[in-house]
């Protein structure tokens, strides 16, 4: 009788390679996991992973707790477990070819480890990575299938049998008091992996005159963030109508300040690195690139879905890729992203019930854009009332149905070498039928368009007006059912152009960053021992200090 030996990793880090990616190849039926990684990747005995990992002492754990901030996997006995972070925004990305399994972190990364890409001719990539509506979710390549997972562990098989294994809900709560502990206790747990594991981060926030990412800074404060970053003006706003710098201030924490615009100055760099997916919404984040290495990056992303007083019990999902956008970026910038407005996402029918709560009555305004947890969470920070989560601003770089809401095509400013990129692209696999699917696309966009703009007219209103908590507009109602239909209509949110090919030309571009495959291989494995990093100690409040400091 034969006996299985236990699943084991071969890693090997390679400094050619983005700091934080990583590629794992399993061959059917062997032993051995072979995995390549860049030099910020951590490796345990029987574990490797990028990122804050709050089990980092028993990281054989990670797959087991609620809101992990790493992608990595554990070996399990005859399995390996890959895990996601405990939120939405980081993927992992899978290709099966011929007996051979190869999981990755980074989707340029996969492309060029197995020699394949996205198909040419689909127009469709903005839905199918935009629309995040389930923990595993699939996409075409011109050959094969890719597959792709959010928020949810990933057991792989020895002869890859692939399951999904949810993730364990957070804490359970009844109070405001038992909520603000559990994302205490998360933060004392961050701040133990920030000063405890090899590869360490410094937190620093985003912050705004909104309410999610002013509340993020606070809680980045009380783990020793001292630095924010702000983009000083909204989407389809006035300069400086959005910076959070007085906030800031009055937190005692600095301020980077850039516009929406800066990262125009980066051009291709920029683009290639956030049209991954086809929508850039995260694309203004480049302009803080030399400010986030190493960082632990605290947002607000989500907090309209979380936080909100009218909010829907959507959980996990999510109809747009903002926060998403920034995977590759993150990878190669070396930092961590951390939306805390996530905790309790598998609770969300208690935290908007919280929300409604009459617990809750002071800290809501009664209006449509009330957020009563983070304006406490903001408020019992010392900030006044009137300094933040006024009206209802965006600073992302979204275009589509909505010219209030979104900028248009134009707007968005691609440079001329990505326009010539696309429209080369284009040319090159243009034929009949893609250019009759364009048009029909863009017939339903027009329709989609203006039932819309029919739609925001009817529930127009000013933003202070009385709003009823639980109150849904028509508007809102729709989405809701087209929600049970698998949102298809994402799909016409945006017109079909030169665009639609950026996820094809963008996820080339990064692969050819990459060591061709046989070159990736050939290096030998050995030990992922890593540089002894500055280590950084945690004061009994769980703050985190440099060591040189």
């Amino acid at each position: 009788m034969t006996v299985q030996r236990p699943m084991r990793f071969d890693l090997t880090c390679d400094e050619r390679l983005p700091p934080l990616a990583w590629l794992l190849r399993h061959e059917r039926g062997e032993d051995a996991a072979r995995v390549v990684a860049g030099q910020s990747v951590i490796a345990a005995d029987d574990a490797f992973w990028e990122g804050v990992n709050p089990c980092f002492r028993e990281p054989a754990r990670t797959p087991q707790h609620h809101f992990p901030l790493c992608t990595g996997c554990v070996r399990r006995g005859d399995e390996i477990v890959a895990f996601t972070p405990g939120h939405i925004f980081d993927r992992l990305f899978m290709i099966r070819q011929d007996g051979r399994l190869l999981l990755s972190n980074s989707l340029p990364f996969l492309l060029k480890a197995t020699g394949t890409r996205l198909h040419p001719r689909d127009l469709l990539y903005h839905w199918r990575f935009g629309v995040i509506q389930a923990h595993r979710q699939t996409a075409p390549l011109e050959c094969g299938r890719l597959e792709f997972f959010h928020n949810t562990n990933v057991a792989i098989s020895r002869e890859h049998r692939v399951r999904c294994e949810p993730k364990p809900p957070s804490p359970d709560f009844n109070s405001f008091a038992e909520y603000k502990a559990n994302m205490d206790a998360l933060l004392a747990e961050i701040a133990a992996a920030l000063c405890g594991q090899q590869i360490q981060y410094e937190p620093v926030s985003t912050i705004s005159s909104g309410y999610d990412s002013a509340a993020a800074a606070v809680l980045a404060k009380a783990i020793g963030a001292t630095r924010t970053l702000t983009i000083s003006d909204s989407r389809c706003g006035e300069a400086g109508d959005d910076s959070g710098e007085p906030i800031a201030r009055r937190l005692g924490m600095s301020a980077s300040v850039r516009t929406r615009n800066d990262h125009h100055s980066a051009g291709l760099e920029a683009e290639r690195l956030f049209y991954l997916y086809g929508l850039p919404e995260d694309i203004i984040f480049h302009a803080f690139a030399d400010e986030l290495r190493r960082t632990l990056l605290f947002t607000g992303h989500k907090g309209d879905t979380m936080w909100d007083i009218n909010g829907r019990p959507v959980g996990s999902w999510s109809l747009d890729p903002g926060g998403a956008t920034m995977q590759c970026f993150r990878l190669r910038m070396d930092f961590v992203h951390f939306p805390p407005a996530f905790l309790g996402w598998a609770r969300h029918r208690k935290v908007i019930a919280l929300s409604q709560s009459d617990e809750m009555q002071p800290w809501s305004v009664g209006t449509s854009y009330d957020r009563p947890i983070a304006r406490r969470i903001v408020e019992e920070a010392g900030v006044p009332r009137d300094w933040f989560g006024v009206k209802k601003r965006a600073v992302s770089a979204m275009y589509g149905l909505d010219s209030k809401s979104y900028v248009s095509e134009t707007e968005l400013g691609v440079s001329r070498e990505f326009a010539e990129l696309l429209a080369r692209h284009r040319r090159r696999w243009t034929s009949p039928g893609l250019e009759l699917g364009m048009t029909l696309g863009n017939a339903v966009h027009g329709a989609m368009k203006r039932v819309n703009r029919a739609l925001s007219g009817r529930d127009a209103g000013d933003e202070r007006r009385s709003v009823r908590p639980g109150r849904r507009s028509l508007k809102s109602r729709l989405t809701i059912l087209m929600g049970y239909l698998g949102n298809a209509h994402r799909a016409f949110w945006i017109p079909f152009s030169d665009l639609s090919f950026s996820p094809q030309v963008a996820n080339e571009l990064l692969a050819a960053d990459y060591p061709d495959a046989e070159e990736l291989w050939a290096v030998s494995p050995r030990s992922a021992a890593l540089e002894e990093q500055p280590t950084r100690s945690a004061d009994r409040d769980g703050k985190v200090t440099p060591s040189n400091a």
